[in-house]
C-alpha cells in the first residue's frame, strides 16, 4: 500500500519542470512531487493553500496540479486511463482541487 508508493522512486518530466517554472513565473509558489501523508501519492506540483488568495473550503489542501503525458490518456484518445481517474478522484476526496495538464 502506502509504504511501498513511499518507496517508489519518481522521475520528474521535462515538461514538468517547464510547467513548475511556469507556475512560478506566476508568482505561486509549488512544491514539485509532494507526497499526500494519507494516500502515499505522489503530487507532480502542489500549491499549498497559503500561497492562494482565496482558498475553496471544499479543497483546504491546496491545488494538486497534475502534469500528465501521453500515458495517462486511452491511445489516440483524451479519456484518462483508469489509474489516473482513481488518482484525480482520491486526491479530490482529500481536499485537493485537482487540475490536470496534459
Amino acid at each position: 500500500g502506502r509504504e511501498a508508493m513511499a518507496r517508489t522512486s519518481v522521475t520528474v518530466s521535462r515538461f514538468q519542470s517547464e510547467v513548475a517554472d511556469a507556475v512560478k513565473q506566476l508568482g505561486y509558489e509549488c512544491e514539485e512531487e509532494a507526497k499526500d501523508p494519507v494516500s502515499g501519492y505522489s503530487i507532480d506540483l502542489l500549491i499549498k493553500p497559503e500561497e492562494i488568495d482565496s482558498v475553496d473550503p471544499a479543497h483546504p489542501r491546496g491545488v494538486a496540479l497534475e502534469v500528465d503525458g501521453p500515458h495517462h490518456f486511452l491511445k489516440n484518445s483524451k479519456e484518462p486511463v483508469g489509474g489516473t481517474i482513481l488518482k484525480r478522484r482520491l486526491l479530490r476526496q482529500l481536499g485537493y482541487d485537482t487540475v490536470s495538464v496534459p
